[in-house]
């Protein structure tokens, strides 16, 4: 028996979703065990994609409130993985770096989401992984044309 379009689409989206679960509790897993939290996590990940980064600028990066950033930060230099220092700009303004003990961690996960990553491909070809690329680049650009015709 055939399936219709609509639940053609359901079992993708579900398969999709299944997916997406799963390799988020394999990378919390793994995250829990170098005893970092989800969003500690999240955060030393950001910290290390800009040197030039400061406590608003992550907030908004994140879309968390500045005193949930503050409250990580503090947890995540006492713990050694960034260290917070003044602008020189702006006294207020406090830059955001991350230590070697943390570009450690990143390196430890990002080889970790590259096993998990090229497992998850296992079998595929290269046309394969591209077409599947392509898929997904035009899901996307389906639901961002439709986000920015309803507002």
């Amino acid at each position: 028996m055939a399936n219709t379009r609509k639940e053609q689409y359901e079992k993708c989206i579900n398969q999709f979703a299944r997916f997406d679960c799963l390799r988020r509790q394999l990378i919390d897993k793994y995250v829990d065990t170098l005893g970092l939290r989800g969003s500690q996590h999240s955060m030393l990940i950001e910290a290390s994609r800009d040197s030039r980064l400061c406590q608003k600028d992550l907030a908004e990066k994140m879309e968390i409130s500045p005193a949930a950033v503050t409250v990580t930060l503090k947890k995540l230099e006492t713990q050694g993985y960034i260290e917070r220092t003044p602008s020189s700009d702006d006294s207020r303004v406090n830059n955001i770096a991350i230590t070697s003990k943390g570009k450690n961690i990143v390196k430890k996960t990002n080889d970790f989401y590259s096993v998990i990553d090229e497992t998850a491909f296992e079998g595929f070809s290269d046309e394969e992984i591209a077409a599947f690329s392509g898929y997904m680049k035009r899901l996307i650009e389906n639901l961002k044309t439709y986000a920015n015709a309803e507002n």
